[in-house]
Parts: structure tokens; C-alpha cells; sequence
């Protein structure tokens, strides 16, 4: 059962960070303009941020999910 709670934080997370990134990504390409390699940089930097976060996340919610405490 812990796996389930595991589970479901951790996409529940990374799918609102995702979505803000896709957001972020396409809003800064429109307002600068940006080409097609301009969008893609400001991709990979706003990418990798999103990817630490959502690690952070599951790493957390894995500790808290085998905390005795928590049972």
C-alpha cells in the first residue's frame, strides 16, 4: 500500500511541474520571439530545475511513505 501513496504524490507532482513548465517554455517563447533553437534552451534551462524538483519530490514523499511514524 505504501507504493500506492508513493505512486500518486509523485506524479500528482510532476505533472503540475511539468505543466507549468510546458507553460513557462511556450509563454517566454512567444513574448521574446525566440526561433526554434531559442525555444529549445530555454527549455533545457527551466527543464533541469523541473526535472531537480520533481526528484526532491519523490525522494520526500519515498521517506516519508517509510517513516514508521507515518503507519
Amino acid at each position: 500500500m505504501r507504493a500506492v501513496g508513493f505512486v500518486s504524490v509523485t506524479l500528482f507532482i510532476a505533472t503540475e511541474v511539468f505543466a507549468g513548465w510546458g507553460a513557462s517554455v511556450w509563454a517566454l517563447s512567444g513574448l521574446l520571439g525566440l526561433g526554434a533553437m531559442g525555444t529549445e534552451v530555454v527549455a533545457v534551462l527551466i527543464g533541469l530545475p523541473a526535472l531537480y524538483a520533481v526528484f526532491k519530490c519523490a525522494q520526500l514523499a519515498l521517506i516519508a511513505e517509510l517513516d514508521p511514524a507515518n503507519d
